[in-house]
């Protein structure tokens, strides 16, 4: 699951159920029976500078604009997407995350942080990047356990990544003298 944001804001979510948009108010679910969603299982979902919503599906791609499909394709001849993001380290986190992301072109990089339903929070940081391939840390430890989103902004290249933050204390199992099972707490 990924989620890419157009510029009214509203949310696009890849899933196994069709690609879901929500304008934070309503849900509207897109599948291959009310669209030309060439498949169910959508895997991947970006919006591009014209406000283009793009649906990667295993059957193929598919291109949303205010109207509707304007653009379907079989997954025969499909170029490869590159994601702007590559991961997210550790995940689940417990407060320092690093961020593994590719800039394409020199810029401005923003990172903005919001809740799962898409509530912004704030904006991380920014920074400049040059052409490459860049290791971000970003500290999330004041940040109550829960799923939030990172959305990184690179010029016109939006992508927000999954991250959970887990505060629970790591234990692992450990054999006692008596062998009954104890936890032994991890730092």
């Amino acid at each position: 699951m990924n989620v890419a944001f157009d510029s009214q804001g509203n949310k696009w979510i890849s899933t196994m159920d069709g690609l879901l948009k929500f304008d934070d108010s309503t849900w509207t679910r897109f599948t291959p029976e009310n669209s030309g969603l060439p498949d169910r299982l959508v895997f991947h979902v970006a919006v591009d500078h014209y406000d283009n919503v793009w649906a990667a599906t295993y059957e193929g791609l598919a291109v949303y604009h205010k109207g509707g499909v304007v653009f379907s394709r079989p997954s025969g001849d499909i170029p490869e997407m590159k994601a702007l993001t590559d991961f997210i380290f550790p995940n689940p986190a417990n407060g320092m995350v690093e961020i593994h992301y590719e800039a394409l072109q020199a810029g401005i990089v923003k990172f903005e942080l919001y809740t799962i339903s898409g509530k912004f929070i704030s904006s991380v940081m920014t920074t400049v990047a040059q052409p490459g391939n860049y290791t971000q840390t970003m500290d999330l430890s004041g940040l109550p356990s829960g799923t939030y989103l990172i959305k990184v902004k690179i010029g016109n290249r939006t992508e927000a990544k999954k991250v959970v933050l887990s505060k629970w204390k790591m234990f692992r199992n450990t054999f006692c003298n008596d062998g009954e099972i104890g936890f032994e707490q991890l730092s």
